[in-house]
């Protein structure tokens, strides 16, 4: 199994304190450099916040003298904090000209269908794996360009095309605009990783003797 390691880590605090009073805020910045496969699971990150108070008791006293001293340990926070997989993006760019005398918004959304053959029968299933992604609203009469950024999921299965199962996605845009049919658009989008992309090694064969 792919594993990632942890290079390095820097913990750095905003104010650079030693010691701080309840109530203070403690904030600052965290840098890993993480080392490993594309395919590895990312870190989960562990904070734990202790608390250590000291004093001594009946001052002047000969435990006073002699360096007596107490001690309490509390832990106030305790969490786990899972870093977020990198995903890929899809850049839908549109050109939005709006004629018309009521206000539109587009909205995009990634669509799976999944392909089922036997024979000459076949299956096909298709559902949303992202939700809508809103875009600018485009004033009535008016012409705009604008980007929405699709983020594909992690769970999402690469685009397979065979004799059994068919994998295959699309961009669905729609332009909403009230009181009237909204305009659609399709735009079929191939879902692969790096290692689909290279062309496996063909054998040389000799055919001397």
């Amino acid at each position: 199994m792919d594993r990632s390691d942890i290079s390095k880590l820097d913990i750095s605090l905003d104010n650079k304190k030693q010691h701080y009073l309840a109530g203070d805020k403690v904030s600052g910045l965290l840098r890993l450099t993480i080392l490993g496969p594309e395919s590895a699971p990312y870190p989960h990150i562990g904070l734990v916040c202790v608390a250590e108070s000291k004093w001594v008791e009946s001052a002047g006293t000969y435990f006073h003298r002699e360096g007596q001293e107490y001690r309490d340990q509390q832990t106030y926070v305790d969490l786990v904090y899972k870093m977020p997989e990198q995903c890929d993006t899809i850049a839908v760019h549109l050109t939005v000209a709006n004629l018309s005398t009521l206000d539109a918004t587009p909205r995009v959304t990634l669509y799976e269908t999944q392909v089922y053959m036997c024979g000459e029968r076949h299956k096909s299933l298709q559902a949303a794996v992202t939700g809508p992604v809103m875009g600018n609203k485009v004033i009535q009469e008016t012409c705009d360009s604008q980007s929405v950024f699709v983020t594909i999921p992690t769970t999402a299965s690469l685009s397979i095309k065979s004799f059994i199962v068919s994998v295959k996605y699309m961009i669905h845009v729609t332009l909403d605009i009230p009181y009237a049919h909204d305009l659609h658009v399709d735009l079929p989008v191939v879902v692969v990783n790096k290692e689909a992309l290279v062309e496996p090694e063909r054998p040389i064969f000799n055919g001397s003797k």
